[in-house]
């Protein structure tokens, strides 16, 4: 059958060029947590959490686990340890827990996270409000939103 287009609809189009191969996100310095609402779970590289844990004073909780990841069309990655980060974001002290994986991964913050945090993203302003206030979101060149962590915690 031939197909009408509809013209009462409006359509929208984006994209971001991004190179082959580059692997910014966790090379760069962003400080904080990439905001993955398709993420199953908060998850971060061990790469990401090594730097994370040169930042921070006093020890990192740390919990074995089993569990499987996958990342788009990747092969799973058997995860067995979780951290808790003790952090500051938008003025409150928090801890966190996440999965350690061995790739190369930042800190994703799960849909889950973000719902128990009480998040609220406003894509149009690229801002989040998190337990009660408002925050500028960081857009990576990839154009993934970056929630910036407060405080003692900077690592490049």
């Amino acid at each position: 059958p031939e197909r009408k287009k509809d013209q009462s609809k409006q359509y929208f189009h984006s994209f971001v060029n991004v190179q082959n191969g580059e692997t910014f996100l966790c090379h760069k310095s962003y400080n904080g947590a990439l905001l993955d609402s398709g993420a199953s779970a908060t998850v971060c590289g061990e790469d990401w959490m090594n730097r994370f844990e040169k930042t921070v004073s006093g020890s990192i909780e740390e919990e074995p686990c089993h569990q499987v990841f996958r990342f788009g069309d990747g092969d799973p990655i058997i995860c067995t340890t979780k951290e808790e980060l003790t952090n500051n974001i938008c003025g409150q002290d928090i801890k966190l827990w996440t999965f350690v994986v061995p790739c190369d991964v930042p800190l994703l913050l799960s849909r889950t996270t973000m719902a128990k945090m009480g998040c609220k993203i406003d894509f149009e302003k690229s801002k989040i409000s998190v337990f009660g206030k408002t925050k500028n979101l960081t857009i990576s060149d990839s154009g993934h939103m970056i929630l910036q962590f407060e405080g003692e915690t900077q690592f490049s």
